[in-house]
C-alpha cells in the first residue's frame, strides 16, 4: 500500500520541524532510505525525484529539508506491506520511490511521497492494502473523510486526525491515491492545515505525474 515513507520517518521530520534537531540516525531501516531505489526507475526513464512535488509547487514560505527528502527503496516498502500478495507484488513490480518533506515558518509540514511501479496489477494491488494507513489513521485519532468528485487519482482515500507538534496539538491529513503505474501519499500536518489545501496540493502532483507521460 502507499505508506507516508513510514510512521517513524514521518515523526521524526515533524520532529526536526518542531526543532527538536536532526533526524535519528538510529531510526529503523524503514527511516534510513538508500539510493539504489531510484535504479529501476531510471532504467524505464523517468526519476522518482520528479514524480513528488517541488518547492516551486507548494508556495511562497516553504524550503526542503534535505535531512527528510529521500529515496523509498524495496526493504523500506516491504517493511510496511501487510499481506503476502503486497508483499509478492512489490518484489514484483516496484521500481522506486521518493520522499521530499516541506516547511515553513509556521511549521506546516508537506510529505509527499510518490512510488513508481512496473505496468501490471502490482500497484492496483499494492494500494488495496490498507494496514498501515489505518494504523496512521488510528494514532492520529482519524477518520475517513468524503472526497470531492474533483479529487485526482483512483483508489482514493482521505483521512483527518490530529498529532502533537512542538507541544501542540495541531491538525493532520493524509490522502493516498493511484495515478496509473504511481501511488500517491501526501500528508499535511500543522496549524494551517486543511482538506483544501491538501487536495490542491494533491492535483499539482498528479499533474506532474501526467505531464511525464504517466
Amino acid at each position: 500500500m502507499p505508506r507516508l515513507l513510514t510512521v517513524p520517518a514521518l515523526f521524526a521530520t515533524l520532529a526536526l520541524a518542531a526543532g527538536c534537531g536532526s533526524a535519528d540516525t538510529n531510526a529503523p531501516l524503514s527511516a534510513q532510505v538508500s539510493a539504489p531505489a531510484t535504479t529501476g526507475a531510471s532504467r524505464l526513464g523517468l526519476k522518482p525525484t520528479e514524480l513528488v512535488l517541488q518547492l516551486s509547487d507548494v508556495g511562497y514560505g516553504y524550503i526542503s529539508a534535505a535531512s527528510g527528502s529521500k529515496p523509498v527503496s524495496l526493504p523500506d516498502e516491504l517493511k510496511m506491506d501487510g499481506q503476502p500478495a503486497t508483499k509478492a507484488a512489490d518484489r514484483a513490480g516496484f521500481v522506486g520511490g521518493y520522499t521530499r518533506f516541506f516547511v515553513d515558518g509556521a511549521k506546516d509540514v508537506i510529505l509527499p511521497v510518490a512510488l513508481l511501479y512496473k505496468p501490471g496489477p502490482y500497484a492496483t494491488t499494492v494500494i488495496s492494502d490498507l494496514t498501515f494507513i489505518h494504523r496512521v489513521a488510528s494514532a492520529w485519532h482519524g477518520s475517513s473523510s468524503t472526497l470531492p468528485a474533483t479529487a485526482p487519482g483512483t483508489h482514493r482515500h482521505l483521512f483527518s486526525g490530529f498529532t502533537q507538534q512542538d507541544g501542540s496539538t495541531v491538525a493532520a491529513y493524509l490522502y493516498f491515491w493511484q495515478n496509473g503505474t504511481v501511488l500517491n501519499d501526501l500528508v499535511l500536518v500543522g496549524p494551517h492545515a486543511s482538506a483544501d489545501r491538501l487536495l490542491t496540493l494533491a492535483k499539482k502532483q498528479n499533474q506532474r505525474q501526467t505531464s511525464l507521460g504517466l
